[in-house]
Order: C-alpha cells, then sequence, then structure tokens
C-alpha cells in the first residue's frame, strides 16, 4: 500500500539490520514482495504473477526500480496488531523490548555471547529509533485509512 502511494519497497517480511557510527540502518533485502493474488490485484493492479510458494497460495512480484538498493537511516519502526480499530501509539523503550523481541530471528539460542550481544543490541535500538504500537482491523479495505495514519505519525502526510 506505501508502494502504491510512490514509497520505494526496502524489504518484503524480514528486514536485516546494520550498525553505522552508532546508529541503526535498514539493510535492503530481495527486491521483490509475496503476495497472495486477490492482494496484488486489489493494492497493487496486478495481475501477471509469478508463484513464489504454491502452498500458500502466495505469488512474486518484482519490483525493479521500484525497490529502495540503498541502506537507509532507521527512524521509526511500527510493532503490528490486529484490532477491531485503528490506533497508534508510541512505546517505552520498556514496551517496545517484548514486540521486538517477539519478532526477532534467532538461529543459536546456546551461543551464550551472541545473546548477550544481542540483548545489549536491542537495548540500544529501542533507545535510538522511535518504536509503535500499530493495531489495525484486517482487510484491505481500512488500508488507506492505516496508510494515511502512519503517514500522519511519522509526519510525512
Amino acid at each position: 500500500a506505501f508502494h502504491a502511494r510512490g514509497f520505494s519497497l526496502l524489504s518484503d517480511d524480514a528486514l536485516p539490520l546494520l550498525i553505522r557510527n552508532g546508529k541503526f540502518w535498514a539493510q535492503p533485502s530481495l527486491p521483490e514482495i509475496r503476495l497472495y493474488r486477490s492482494t496484488a490485484q486489489r493494492v497493487l493492479g496486478r495481475t501477471r504473477l509469478a508463484e513464489a510458494e504454491p502452498a500458500l497460495e502466495k505469488f512474486r512480484l518484482s519490483l525493479g526500480s521500484a525497490f529502495q538498493a540503498k541502506p537507509l537511516p532507521l527512524q521509526n519502526i511500527f510493532c503490528l496488531r490486529t484490532s477491531q480499530s485503528l490506533r497508534i501509539r508510541r512505546l517505552s523503550p520498556s514496551e517496545a523490548c517484548p514486540f521486538l523481541l517477539a519478532s526477532s530471528f534467532r538461529v543459536d539460542l546456546e551461543n551464550q555471547a551472541r545473546l548477550v550481544e544481542e540483548w545489549q543490541m536491542l537495548a540500544s535500538l529501542v533507545e535510538g529509533v522511535r518504536v509503535f504500537s500499530l493495531e489495525y482491523p484486517r482487510g484491505l479495505k481500512r488500508l488507506d485509512q492505516v496508510v494515511s495514519a502512519v503517514l500522519r505519525e511519522v509526519k510525512i502526510a
């Protein structure tokens, strides 16, 4: 939906982070997204798609020049939750940690040194980047309203 409003896509559902000079940066992933056919048709008006995950009925949409190829400074994180109504609330660092921890991917839970490093990185992240809770109703009908609310919150609207 952001792409339909002219924004470049940086990542699909996993966003690798980099640290440069003490600041967090969002690292681009593959220049494509995976969508259900109905979503691609309704949000982007696309009908020709390559099959990506047959078991999930998802299709691959290559973005080409609409993809953001260089890392960008990370300024905001939105933790998503479905709800009956739309609500955005800035989280304190102590509120943000559990959300972000639940959304992170850890390969090796046995490596104690790596876990300590990840906790330190998480603490730095919630202190240096604004983290929000975004509660929103499921479905595409109110997607434009959700996008508009996010853009207002980050003062881009």
